[in-house]
């Protein structure tokens, strides 16, 4: 076996993997080994397997025990958030359409922890990150053959079937895509933390303990920041 399959195996069983708590907690403790790699190749060849194996974990936890009827997906969209969902979907479009991305680590981070709940788009998400190891990115249509293989049925069809329409698509460059990118995921940090403010309202009835009582305050705060610190304008329609 290789080491680093060894240290994966020797330090994943000594945390609570069913828990995003005890997930960070390996994943702080798996940074700071590769950390103490001298070699900067070989670090990253570490780093990139311990992130797929997080990545595989937290998928085999959240993935569904069967196949959800179209009603209860539409369900499960209406209640996580539509728009939240809308802005996943844009992020994992652009991300066919410009692969090179993938390579970038803000961008496999922000990727990995999508509070995705639909299926179809979870899938998506997944084969994405295990495209990152395991196709060529620089290659489209090998890099398209791969997703397919990776995705059940004419899924991924059915997905480019609706492609992001984008200004100027045929001059936009990798550079370009990265800044549309990084302004959906900072529309989407907005709005989700607005999601889970309004869910932790609407649950929180006319009793509030002190713990509820911080968080509603942590949350109000963290999205006055968020929109303090962003770098785009008020968001617009796609234009074809």
């Amino acid at each position: 076996r290789r080491l680093s399959q060894v240290i994966w195996d020797t330090l994943s069983p000594q945390f609570p993997l069913d828990l995003p708590e005890g997930r960070a907690a390996l994943e702080d403790a798996l940074k700071r080994v590769a950390g103490d790699i001298a070699d900067p190749t070989v670090r990253q060849h570490y780093q990139s397997y311990f992130r797929k194996m997080l990545w595989e974990k937290g998928a085999a936890k959240t993935k569904p025990a069967r196949e959800r009827s179209a009603h209860v997906e539409r369900m499960v969209v209406q209640h996580h958030s539509a728009a939240l969902e809308t802005l996943s979907s844009r992020m994992l479009k652009t991300l066919i359409q410009f692969p090179a991305l993938l390579h970038k680590s803000h961008v496999e981070e922000t990727l990995s922890r999508l509070d995705i709940r639909t299926a179809h788009l979870d899938a998506l998400r997944n084969a994405l990150l295990s495209a990152i190891e395991d196709s060529n990115t620089d290659d489209p249509a090998a890099f398209m053959d791969y997703l397919r293989s990776q995705l059940p049925g004419d899924l991924l069809d059915g997905l480019m079937n609706d492609t992001l329409r984008l200004p100027y698509a045929s001059t936009l460059s990798v550079e370009d895509a990265q800044i549309l990118w990084n302004e959906t995921a900072e529309a989407y940090q907005i709005s989700h933390l607005e999601f889970e403010l309004k869910e932790l309202q609407d649950n929180l009835g006319p009793a509030m303990d002190e713990a509820a009582y911080q968080r509603l305050i942590e949350l109000k705060q963290a999205i006055d920041k968020a929109y303090h610190a962003r770098t785009f304008s008020t968001a617009q329609p796609d234009v074809a």
